[in-house]
Parts: C-alpha cells; structure tokens; sequence
C-alpha cells in the first residue's frame, strides 16, 4: 500500500464510502480508515431515501444492497413511547 493520497475518508459507513466513491470518481487517489478491523456482518438500521437510491444507481452500485440482503420497504412509520406515530 503506498502513502501517496490525496484525500483521507475516516469511516467506512455508508456517508465515508459515498464520499470516497465520489472523490475516487474525479480522480483523486483516496484511503478509507475505519475503527473496525473487519465489515460488520449485518448493517443494522440503515435508511436510505430515495435520492440516495438515485446516486447509487448512476454509480452502478444499488445492485449491492439487493446481493446484500437489503430489504426495501413501502411504509416506515416512527412510533413514539406512548405507540403513537411521530413521522
């Protein structure tokens, strides 16, 4: 691995890998860093709206969600403590 890098991303969630695959794309040389040695196995309460699913798609890379096991869902209602919906 060389040293010579234009940009750092620290974190390898979704924001850090959006914003690296954007950087990579107008030809900066990038390095990912992230505080877990290894990808976590399951993503755990990840939301992303549709204009995400956009960019992911021009990218090429939506296709990945679905491999993944992602599940996309039609209605997503936030209850409060009480049970009543908050969004």
């Amino acid at each position: 691995m060389s040293g010579d890098y234009d940009v750092v991303v620290c974190g390898a969630g979704a924001g850090g890998l959006a914003a690296a695959r954007a950087l990579d794309a107008i030809g900066l040389r990038v390095l990912v860093v992230d505080k877990q040695r290894a990808r976590r196995p399951v993503a755990k309460g990840e939301v992303l709206q549709p204009g995400a699913l956009r960019v992911l798609r021009r990218w090429g890379t939506d296709r990945l969600l679905t491999r993944d096991g992602a599940l996309r869902l039609g209605r997503l209602v936030v209850r409060g403590a009480g049970g009543d919906p908050v969004m």
